[in-house]
């Protein structure tokens, strides 16, 4: 599944009077090619490795960022001494460090296991695979499954507090209200906040939305008022989005 929480930003600079309009065009990816994608499945041992949530969002120079990694055990067997590494990608460190059970049992149940990966100030922004193996057998190190999970970086734009303009810098994250993919023939509830990362007041903010033909508005309007913003404050919209019984057949 893809999970759909995202941030980006939106920056003005060498502005010296109030910013009278801002308005965010939120191009939703059509995310339901990928939501029925396989985990990764180490074959002899029935075990497969996914992400809680497919997609994690961070920004340049962010510590401790976390993601969860779920084994699925389909083997009956129970397998001890659980380690796991983390692949080496430009621009994140990590040190293979993990918060979960060090042996799991045969039941067929989710096997829970908490990751964080620093990313580095000059990371590249943009979505990076991080792929994560897992072996049991404590030194023997046997192979038990591998999976992955994406960690999308934006850029850190956040003016400094110290600088002689007026700079408006708007924030914007998403998400939905439950469940992390969108789904054909079914309407989910698109949350859009809004933070006002600069050093003025905005006026006038609004939030559109803007969908693919697969998808529509339920009771709604694509561009929803949100009126002044002070210095660090947050405001909420939410979009009804429809999605096509037939979705999965125009991708």
């Amino acid at each position: 599944m893809i999970g759909i929480r995202k941030r980006s930003v939106l920056k003005g600079e060498n502005v010296k009077k109030n910013l009278r309009s801002i308005v965010i065009a939120t191009v939703l990816p059509l995310v339901l090619a990928f939501a029925g994608a396989a985990p990764a499945r180490a074959v002899e041992t029935n075990v497969s490795a996914r992400p809680e949530i497919s997609v994690v969002n961070a920004t340049q120079g962010d510590s401790e960022v976390d993601f969860v990694m779920i084994l699925d055990n389909d083997s009956g067997k129970a397998f001890s001494g659980i380690t796991a590494d983390i692949g080496k990608v430009s621009g994140f460190s990590a040190d293979d460090a993990f918060i979960g059970p060090p042996d799991i049992t045969g039941e067929k149940k989710e096997h829970r296991y908490s990751f964080t990966v620093d990313v580095d100030k000059n990371a590249s922004y943009g979505s990076h695979t991080i792929p994560v193996t897992f072996y049991y057998g404590g030194d023997a190190r046997t192979e038990l499954a591998k999976g992955s999970v994406v960690i999308n970086v934006s850029r850190n734009m956040v003016p400094s507090t110290t600088t002689e303009f007026d700079v408006p810098v708007l924030d914007m994250a998403y998400k939905l209200e439950s469940g992390d993919s969108l789904k054909a023939n079914e309407t989910s509830v698109l949350v859009v906040t809004v933070t006002n990362r600069g050093n003025i007041m905005l006026q006038d903010v609004q939030v559109t939305l803007a969908l693919p033909d697969v998808m529509s508005l339920e009771n709604s309007v694509a561009v929803q008022y949100v009126g002044y913003m002070g210095v660090s404050e947050s405001k909420t919209v939410k979009f009804p989005v429809r999605v096509d019984k037939k979705a999965e057949n125009k991708i």
